[in-house]
Formats: structure tokens, sequence, C-alpha cells
């Protein structure tokens, strides 16, 4: 599982495992929840031979009752303390690594990558996607999967209790996740093409600060403006389509839910009519099924949210996959001439820019790269920067 995580994710080892045990305190939380509404009903379960005219000792009851109430109130405290713990200190400390982690990577990846991320691109990676990232996984991964495994545990202890009412109760689940999975295509797409559009503008502005002397020399102010605002309206369009439809897919997903508690009313008339349950099971049934799809719900919004995340982890995916640059950490240099020897250079795999370049710049003198534009200047320029001297190792 630890495994399943890390590669899902993009987490590391330790990451998974934090991951793992967020998602079981989320669990235990969500069940220790359960316990004061457990302790309420079988307290009112001792009461029902009142409604029959019986007498009830509450003696011992009260005390007993009272002291469980306590004791359930102080587990919940401390499991919550140490929920929050693993769900949001060591995520923040796991962010902290991810994002070390990606300087250390963008200091060994090849200039191939750098050819095609600007700043603007890379500045909106370590910084926006992490910052999502860390956000989503304290306030949304853990609660997904803790509230999947929790509705489980819940309804397969109803099943045990009551199997015709709570196939009453969970029939609706799997139709409304059905509904919800379908979308799951176009949700995906629609993201990714928000992502896209909000790299595009980001861009754009990066373009702009970083050529403005040039812009206002040329008085191309209003051209890039216009550009800009092509481009934020042409993004607010596809968010609110994009978002209006998702919507439309997550709220048919609630109808489906809420036909629950209806089918809970008839299945439960029909069989008090028969004298199959007790009046009292019927009303615990009820006020579970008024209750129980509100956390389901919650999912379904995390789950929306997920998928947004599913983008922004394949960005990090991409990064990790790309070949590194290597080369020893140690150069010792007897002089500090620059010399290519029958150098090419490509940009992942396409036609050289370089072929069989060589020359020397010598220390102490000026050594200029003359040549039209796109000849290679630029990338010789940046290969110096990252020198490789076969005989040094580098």
């Amino acid at each position: 599982m630890t495994e399943y995580f890390q590669n899902k994710y993009a987490l590391s080892h330790e990451g998974a495992k934090d991951l793992i045990e967020a998602i079981f305190w989320t669990v235990l939380l969500n069940l220790s929840f359960m316990a004061p509404i457990v302790l309420g009903f079988k307290f009112l379960e001792s009461c029902m031979p009142l409604l029959q005219g019986d007498p009830v000792d509450f003696s011992g009851q009260v005390v007993s009752y009272g002291i469980s109430f306590v004791v359930a109130f102080v587990v919940m405290i401390l499991v919550a303390h140490r929920q929050y713990t693993a769900a949001f200190t060591k995520i923040y400390e796991e962010s902290a690594k991810r994002r070390i982690g990606l300087a250390e990577t963008l200091r060994k990846l090849p200039l191939a990558f750098f050819n095609r991320k600007d700043v603007a691109d890379l500045s909106s990676t370590i910084m926006g996607d992490a910052t999502q990232i860390e956000q989503m996984f304290s306030h949304s991964v853990p609660q997904i999967y803790g509230a999947v495994i929790s509705v489980f545990l819940m309804g397969l202890g109803m099943f045990f209790y009551n199997w015709q009412m709570s196939l009453a109760v969970f029939w609706v689940m799997p139709v409304s996740a059905l509904v919800f999975v379908l979308s799951k295509k176009y949700q995906s797409r629609v993201h990714g093409d928000l992502y896209g559009l909000k790299r595009e503008i980001s861009d754009q502005i990066q373009e702009s600060l970083e050529l403005a002397q040039e812009i206002k020399s040329y008085n191309r102010e209003g051209f890039y403006k216009g550009r800009i605002d092509t481009m934020l309206n042409k993004e607010e369009e596809a968010m609110i389509n994009g978002e209006l439809m998702i919507g439309a897919f997550v709220n048919l997903s609630y109808v489906f839910l809420k036909l629950g508690l209806p089918s809970v009313i008839l299945c439960g008339a029909y069989l008090l009519s028969k004298g199959q349950i007790t009046v009292f099971n019927y009303l615990v049934f009820l006020i579970v099924a008024s209750r129980i799809y509100n956390p389901v719900m919650e999912v379904m919004n995390h789950f929306a949210t997920l998928l947004y995340l599913d983008v922004r982890i394949e960005r990090m995916k991409e990064m990790d996959q790309m070949p590194y640059q290597e080369g020893t950490t140690e150069f010792n240099p007897q002089s500090y001439d620059i010399e290519f020897k029958q150098v090419g250079f490509s940009y992942e795999g396409n036609d050289n820019i370089i072929k069989d370049v060589s020359f020397t710049a010598r220390q102490g003198e000026v050594t200029a790269l003359v040549g039209p534009s796109g000849g290679g200047k630029s990338t010789l320029a940046k290969l110096a920067a990252r020198f490789w001297d076969v005989d040094c190792g580098q």
C-alpha cells in the first residue's frame, strides 16, 4: 500500500507512510463521532418500556451512561489531536521535503528541460503546484479515504443489525458513485484545459514584464494588453462552462443520494406494518439516513478536487522522470580554459542544434561567439556553464 500511494501521488516513502497514518486516524476520528450517538440510542432503547407504562430503574443507568459519555468525549479529544498531527503537521513536513526535492531536481535537470520551460512556468510548478498539493493533502486526501472506509464500516455494522433497512439506506451510494465516475474523464479534461490556460497567462505576463522596455519602445502596449485580456476572457469562459458541467454532474449524484431517505421511509413503513422491525429501529434508521449522506457528499466534493490534483501531480512526475545531468561533485582544473572538442547537442532527440563544434575560450582572453540568429550561440553559452571535460569526468 505504501508503494501505491508513493507512485500515485509522487510522495517519498516516508510521506506515503505518513499519509496512511493520517487516513487511519481519520477513520478512527469518524468512528469516534459515532460513539455518543450509539450511547444515546442505547439509552433511549432502555427508556422504551416507559411508553408502555412499565417502570424503569434509572439509578444505575444514569451513572454508567454518564461515565460512558465522559470516556467517549475524552477519546474523541485524544483521537482528534492525533489525527490533526498526522493529517496536518506531518503532511506539511512532507511538503517541505517536496519543495527541497524540487529544487534539487531542477539543479540536476538537463538543458532540454529548461529549453521548454521558462521562469514563470518553473515558479508556478515550485510555488503554485506545491502549495495546492500541500493544501489538498492536508485538507482533502486523508478525509476522502477516511470517509470511504468509515462509511463502509458503518454500513457493514448496520447490515448485521438489519439488512433490509441497510439495503434501503445504501443502495443509492453505488448508483450515485457511478454517475460521478462516468463524468471523471470529462472533469479531468476540463481541469487539464484550465490548468493549461493558467500557465499560458502566467507565461504571457512574465514575457510582458521581461520585455517591458522593448514593448514601450515599439509602442506595443495595446497589443500585449489586448492579448492578455483575450486570454483572460477565454479562461473565464472555459472556467464558467467547465464548472457548470462539473457542478451538474456532482449535483446529479446528490439527487440520487437524496433518494435514499424516501426509500428508507417506504421500506421501514412496510417492514413495520409486517411486524418485522420495531418502532425504535425504524426511528434509528430514519435518523441515520438523514445524516449518513452528508459525509458521502463531502467525499464527492473532495473527489472533484482530487481530479484537479492529478494534473499537478503529473507535472511533478514529469520533472522526476526527466534524465538527470550526471557528473562528479569535485573539479580541480589545471587552468580555466573552456575547450569544446567536436561537441554536438540536440534538444530531446531532435535535429542537432550544434554539430562538431571545436574551439577554446582561453583564461584571461575575450572569446566572441558570432553567427546568425538560431545558429546555436546561446546554446553554446549554456553548455559552457555546464562545462563537460571528459578527462576530468565533468
